[in-house]
């Protein structure tokens, strides 16, 4: 299929090639003939009630087999479909969603009583739907909308530069924003998983994120959902998703570092290998590499661990595999940065200097020399070109003299000489000291070698007017830690920030038992949070 089309043919194509077989095998099971049919039926009830092609459709439904059905139906309309994080919090969903102006919210019955709590943020809505049960509010059940006719709903037209969806960042390092993917995008991501990462239709996928469902789905892969929550990794079930690679056969698995981690603890501890796995793809934040070799352990010899780098905005940019990483990590045990590989496909990766400023002509940007450390950037068919708010689009996209449009990562790193982007943390968290500057990532990995911890963070405190500010590490301990180390710990902390020159002013420490972290991935560190915390604990 090109960079135009309707997303829903991907589904009506294979129910035509493979009409016997599951596309949804867990929690329930589904052929791709029946579901596609599903599809039609559910389609031409949302038309008959009003749903258009254009209109902005809110979603806020439990990953199943309803949710797929009503996300293709909604692409089978040519709807733009609108998805935000609950997890950023009600106060951020509703002034997110508020500048929407969606046309119709599709939700189970807690979102439908956010909806009414914050009814002036949902004035314009005018299409209501429960996935569910109705309690007291208005409007039309899901359940109800599917037609009964054999009529095959007819796919709306849909150009490669038509808006097909909004997708909310995951507020990690701000209020979310809405990213505006364009229909050309959402094929451009289809076929770089086709091509790059070799997803067909031979596969079984666990999914843990909805949003890889739908192209496994596209790709003709059989997928088995995940038993857990996947707004809040962090808190699943390691046995029940392990029970679900082993009982399905998964081949293919996407999920966040924490979902490796909880995963690669538990074989451990119950002496477990996967045999049906031949790639695991892990995105979301920084994975270190002592958890590549721990998780690969356990997994077939020939089976491959990918770490795609990327951002709701522009996913996925580079890509490089755990056997790649590990070999690096053996020749150069202390390494600036995290290596998140070349970049994929078309993308191009320009390392640019570090500034806050908008850059209004593309042409005045020079790439900074091989390993000199500046803001990623980076142009391709899968980097998106706009925000909902084109004002957020000043400070984070720029064209160059060839009218291509780049986004800025609002991440550093650095380029070596084979072409390696290294990764050192977000421009934000940087931390400016008398004479040098802090990166979060480089510095955060001299105190992460030692055995009490189990993470840490780099935050700065009492920032001056001219951008000098005081450095503190706080550190997440290990499991084995106890407080009565405590004064001991810090000593060594101070120890190790001493033997190198990077750290070597880092004299403030501080013992968090939890980081705050993201609530999308649940593994990317809240630094804003941890700074106003240090900021109460020093004086």
């Amino acid at each position: 299929m090109s960079n135009a089309g309707n997303l829903s043919d991907y589904l009506r194509d294979q129910a035509q090639l493979n009409p016997d077989k599951a596309v949804i095998i867990h929690p329930q099971q589904i052929t791709f003939s029946e579901f596609d049919k599903k599809v039609d039926l559910l389609a031409h009830g949302l038309s008959e009630i009003g749903i258009k092609k254009g209109m902005k459709v809110i979603l806020l439904a439990t990953s199943n087999a309803e949710f797929y059905i009503l996300v293709f139906a909604l692409f089978r309309i040519g709807s733009v479909i609108v998805l935000i994080d609950p997890g950023v919090g009600q106060h951020v969903m509703k002034s997110s969603l508020r500048t929407i102006k969606a046309d119709a919210f599709i939700g189970i019955p807690s979102a439908h009583l956010f909806k009414l709590i914050h009814h002036k943020s949902f004035k314009d809505i005018s299409i209501s739907i429960t996935v569910g049960t109705r309690w007291i509010w208005k409007g039309h059940k899901l359940s109800k909308l599917y037609k009964n006719t054999d009529k095959p709903f007819p796919s709306a037209t849909i150009d490669g530069d038509e808006l097909g969806g909004i997708f909310f960042t995951s507020g990690s390092t701000g209020p979310p924003k809405g990213v505006l993917y364009l229909n050309r995008m959402f094929h451009a991501q289809i076929e770089l998983f086709r091509t790059h990462y070799q997803w067909s239709s031979k596969e079984v996928d666990l999914c843990t994120f909805p949003i890889i469902g739908l192209f496994s789905i596209c790709l003709g892969c059989t997928v088995a959902i995940a038993d857990m929550n996947p707004t809040q990794p962090a808190k699943l079930n390691p046995a029940k998703v392990w029970a679900n690679l082993k009982d399905y056969s998964c081949t293919h698995m996407f999920a966040s570092p924490m979902v490796i981690r909880k995963l690669a603890e538990y074989a451990h501890d119950h002496s477990l290998k996967l045999d049906s796995i031949k790639r695991i793809v892990t995105a979301g934040a920084p994975v270190p590499v002592k958890l590549l070799e721990d998780f690969k352990k356990h997994l077939p010899e020939n089976a491959k661990i990918h770490t795609p780098y990327g951002a709701t905005e522009s996913l996925p940019v580079t890509d490089a595999e755990a056997v790649e990483l590990i070999r690096i990590t053996k020749e150069n045990p202390n390494p600036e940065g995290i290596c998140v590989g070349k970049a994929i496909g078309d993308n191009e990766t320009l390392i640019i200097p570090i500034s806050n400023q908008q850059i209004s002509k593309g042409n005045e940007i020079a790439e900074l020399a091989v390993n000199e450390v500046g803001e990623i950037a980076v142009t391709g068919s899968v980097v998106t070109e706009s925000y909902f708010n084109p004002e957020a689009n000043l400070t984070s996209k720029f064209k160059d003299e060839n009218g291509r449009i780049f986004h800025r990562m609002g991440d550093l790193g650095r380029k070596d000489k084979n072409g390696l982007i290294w990764f050192y943390g977000r421009k934000n968290h940087r931390v400016q000291i008398s004479g040098k500057t802090l990166f979060t990532i480089p510095t955060e990995a001299i105190f992460n070698q030692h055995p009490l911890v189990r993470r840490s963070a780099l935050v700065g405190i009492n920032q001056q007017a001219n951008g000098i500010a005081l450095p503190v590490i706080i550190i997440e301990p290990a499991s084995t830690y106890k407080a009565n180390l405590k004064t001991s710990f810090i000593h060594e902390l101070l120890r190790l920030a001493s033997e190198h020159q990077l750290t070597n002013s880092i004299n403030h420490f501080l013992i968090k038992k939890e980081f705050p972290v993201d609530p999308r991935h649940n593994a990317k560190i809240f630094r804003e949070k941890l700074s106003l915390w240090a900021q109460e604990k020093i004086q």
